[in-house]
């Protein structure tokens, strides 16, 4: 009985060690850009941001009130994920944005005027802030992400 007691002990130690320092993920980019649906008054974009977990345990990753903002336009709150997050590898997150019309053809400060700018000077300033929270049984650490990349546009 002392064994298993002493057993038991050590293994949630020593899993409580190796949870106790996990790194947040690294951020690698956008990607998987497209359209999803068209409704009357709003059209869906779907995409995806790619990270790699450098931790050697895998887990599930949470996006909290990521916030986007595209050309210094508000995009607002984006959907809640939660993703399974392999351990050591490349992996990705995805998003949904809902945008109106009118922040698309707002002649003032839309969406659709500042992408035609970007295309001329080759460039989209994107940002995200927001909050991770990276899980694996009963360790649970958070993170905050506050990316700003400019985006080249390919010709």
């Amino acid at each position: 009985m002392n064994f298993v007691k002493i057993s038991f002990l050590l293994i949630a130690t020593l899993f409580v060690v190796s949870c106790s320092n996990l790194k947040a993920p690294e951020y690698r980019g956008v990607g998987d850009v497209k359209v999803s649906k068209i409704i009357n008054d709003s059209i869906t974009i779907k995409a995806g941001l790619k990270f790699n977990n450098p931790n050697r345990v895998g887990g599930k990753m949470s996006l909290i009130d990521l916030h986007a903002v595209v050309n210094d336009i508000d995009l607002g709150k984006l959907k809640n994920q939660e993703v399974k997050v392999p351990s050591r590898k490349d992996f990705s997150v995805p998003l949904e944005i809902k945008l109106s019309y009118g922040q698309l053809f707002d002649s003032k400060k839309g969406l659709l005027g500042s992408i035609l700018s970007s295309i001329i000077s080759n460039q989209i300033d994107v940002k995200l802030d927001g909050k991770a929270t990276f899980k694996k049984m009963l360790v649970k650490k958070e993170y905050p992400i506050h990316f700003s990349e400019k985006v080249k546009i390919l010709k």
